[in-house]
């Protein structure tokens, strides 16, 4: 089944006013600046580029084939997911079918890791197992807002602190 790969939507800037194009404003979408324009990114968007980024660090080729696996999606749904995404300037694949994160999807990529972490070590502190923490993390860190994710950043510095 392919998961849900949602179109990006252009977001303008206009007299001080936020127009949208192709949809507009969706539930589940983080908004990233892209040029002159902000870009709206689904969930499953977000989640092959922190995919690409995760294993880029244990290798330096990564592919399709590579994404699928670790993702437990077939090969035809992540070559049109990366498709998009090159289409859209986020991941660059070269005739050999490595995928490099281009400087936009790697800030992305960079952005969800590290919600992806931070929330996965909240959970933890809290008394959560590791593995719920990582699963639960992995859906969060997808719809918390930047405040709420900034407040929680500074209650774990705190808490680090305060273990000294």
């Amino acid at each position: 089944m392919w998961p849900e790969f949602d179109k990006y939507a252009a977001i303008s800037y206009n007299s001080g006013v936020i127009s949208a194009a192709a949809g507009g404003f969706a539930y589940g979408c983080t908004y990233f600046s892209k040029g002159s324009a902000i870009v709206a990114m689904k969930e499953s968007g977000q989640m092959y580029l922190e995919t690409i980024l995760v294993l880029s660090k244990k290798s330096s080729a990564v592919r399709a084939i590579d994404v699928a696996e670790h993702m437990n999606y077939s090969k035809p749904s992540v070559s049109r997911a990366l498709h998009i995404l090159s289409n859209n300037g986020f991941v660059e694949i070269d005739k050999n079918g490595y995928i490099t994160l281009n400087p936009s999807g790697r800030s992305i990529a960079e952005n969800i890791l590290e919600r992806h972490e931070t929330i996965t070590r909240l959970l933890v502190s809290i008394g959560v197992s590791e593995k719920t923490a990582v699963e639960d993390a992995c859906r969060v860190e997808h719809y918390i807002s930047d405040e709420t994710f900034e407040a929680i950043k500074r209650s774990i510095g705190r808490g680090a602190s305060r273990a000294k």
